[in-house]
């Protein structure tokens, strides 16, 4: 049961988000402690469970297990409750918990927990408690080195966003220091300070939310392939914490040109890209029909797809409207609704099919439906970057000056990052 239900929550995280995987892998063996940050509520769970690769007992809130459907979930999945003051629980209650933890180690089992304590909506990682470093230090597993501490970074391009892109990020193993020394407040301070840094390594963090559009922008101006985009946008992140100690002013002038460039390039309807592009007649014909004709031929599938799926479309958002959760919980919201509403109303259409044409037709209805709404669900913002790219074309003509104009100010920026990238070695 908890393997067809890990498999079915995976498969609707695989639909509602595209899936990155960087970095190492998890070990398949052994007693493990996957540490991760928690920017999206209980989603954070399902996504590092499927980067483990491996079934994986969860620490979650008491409270979860109260709640219906979810309280459920969290049962069928071996989620291990944690007592909080601040949810009025009685924390000595938590020894039963490390109990529980310790078992799962010593039997080379895998823990998964998030440190912060909190699903949050912050930029930056969160001051992290001491459990992971006190659960590693204290298990004694009869075989192999013993526990080790994996870090998962998990970043999200739109995390409430269908078919947006998150990234998860395997960092490299931390070996606890001594295992069966819990007691040792020390050793737990430090081994926890080294967890917080190997978060850091995974993650994406900054000073303000209001910087990520700007890191955004650096990373598309500067012509650095290095990595994944996520690992740029850190470096860059990194980069400026470096320069905004030792050189704000410089920081702060960095900042102003991008959003100034910015600013220039939403004005003019254009990304960074349309300033390279050179429209041959060769590069028009192979947008027309890669790019235009599939879409004017996909009208058809766009409006079957929107009209099969839109009374569970409109359920789902006035749910998430009615809910009006925090902005860390939206697609735990979302998620739990579709689960709801989708699946009982692609069962009822087939049936529906079924009683009215027949056999034949219901089949081709159970194997077109899902793929229909997919394509609609991306028709329109596709169509919106095809036409934004269209203007970029029809405009060329009439914005030679300023083109020039940008294509300097990119190129001093690029310049200037270069020797940021210098300085900080």
């Amino acid at each position: 049961m908890r393997r067809l239900l890990h498999g079915y929550l995976g498969l609707v995280a695989r639909l509602f988000y595209r899936l990155r995987h960087l970095g190492g892998e998890v070990p398949s063996t052994g007693p493990v402690i996957l540490v991760a940050n928690h920017p999206n509520g209980l989603v954070d769970s399902v996504i590092l469970s499927m980067a483990a690769r491996r079934p994986v007992s969860f620490l979650a809130k008491e409270p979860i297990f109260r709640m219906p459907v979810i309280g459920s979930l969290a049962r069928a999945f071996g989620a291990i409750p944690v007592y909080r003051a601040q949810d009025g629980a009685d924390t000595e209650r938590n020894r039963d918990m490390f109990r529980a933890v310790t078992g799962l180690l010593n039997g080379g089992g895998a823990v998964g927990l998030f440190p912060e304590g909190i699903s949050h909506d912050q930029p930056e990682l969160q001051p992290l408690r001491t459990g992971a470093a006190r659960m590693a230090l204290g298990a004694e597993p009869a075989r192999g080195p013993g526990v080790l501490v994996i870090p998962v970074g998990i970043t999200y391009r739109d995390k409430g966003r269908f078919r947006s892109v998150c990234t998860v990020e395997v960092g490299e193993p931390l070996p606890a220091p001594h295992p069966g020394a819990g007691d040792d407040r020390e050793t737990v301070r430090r081994f926890t300070a080294e967890i917080d840094d190997a978060l850091r390594q995974v993650t994406l963090n900054l000073e303000s939310r209001e910087d990520l559009p700007l890191l955004r922008l650096a990373e598309r101006i500067w012509d650095w392939r290095e990595g994944h985009t996520v690992q740029r946008l850190r470096v860059l992140a990194d980069w400026g914490r470096v320069f905004a100690e030792h050189s704000p002013s410089r920081l702060a002038e960095i900042r102003r040109r991008l959003a100034v460039f910015d600013r220039q390039l939403r004005y003019l309807g254009l990304k960074p890209d349309h300033l390279d592009v050179t429209y041959g007649f060769g590069l028009v014909v192979r947008y027309v029909t890669g790019t235009v004709a599939p879409l004017v031929l996909g009208v058809p599938v766009f409006l079957l797809g929107a009209a099969a799926w839109m009374v569970p479309h409109v359920l789902t958002l006035s749910a998430v409207r009615l809910k009006r959760p925090d902005p860390d919980q939206i697609a735990t919201v979302k998620l739990l609704a579709a689960m709801l509403f989708y699946p009982p109303w692609y069962v009822g259409l087939v049936v529906w099919v079924t009683t009215t044409w027949g056999w034949p037709w219901a089949a081709a209805a159970a194997l077109a439906l899902p793929p229909s709404g997919l394509v609609a669900s991306r028709f329109l913002p596709r169509w919106f970057r095809a036409w934004r790219d269209i203007r970029a074309f029809l405009g060329r003509p009439f914005q030679r000056g300023v083109r020039e104009s940008l294509e300097r100010e990119r190129a001093e920026i690029a310049e200037e990052l270069r020797r940021l990238r210098e300085e900080t070695g």
